[in-house]
């Protein structure tokens, strides 16, 4: 019986052996290699966070400064309509303006204030 289990673990070595080894499909190296890429790809995402959250306020103080500008020379104007300097028509054409800037005031939802 002896003998019998000898030669079989004889003949297993020698097929093993025939076989062609396989690497490891995934060794540490590689792990430490993809976490590192992992890593640098949320700083990377992170900075391309930041940098867009500052464009978006960029954006909007440069929308918030026109609007400041169109808002005082739509005063100017009307003060101007009220002290009867212009032509019927400007005030015709004013109040047009006005009508068109509130429908669109009106489709626009009002940003939260905080």
């Amino acid at each position: 019986m002896i003998q019998w289990l000898l030669d079989f673990m004889r003949k297993a070595k020698t097929a093993l052996g025939r076989c062609p080894s396989r690497p490891d499909p995934v060794h540490n190296h590689d792990v430490v290699k993809l976490l590192k890429q992992i890593i640098m790809n949320q700083q990377e995402l992170a900075a391309g966070i930041k940098n867009l959250t500052a464009q978006q306020g960029k954006i909007a103080k440069e929308q918030s400064d026109r609007f400041d500008v169109l808002t005082a020379k739509i005063k100017a104007l009307e003060d101007a309509i009220n002290a009867g300097e212009v032509l019927p028509e400007v005030t015709t054409a004013f109040t047009e303006l006005q009508t068109a800037a509130q429908a669109l005031d009106d489709a626009i939802p009002d940003a939260p204030t905080t």
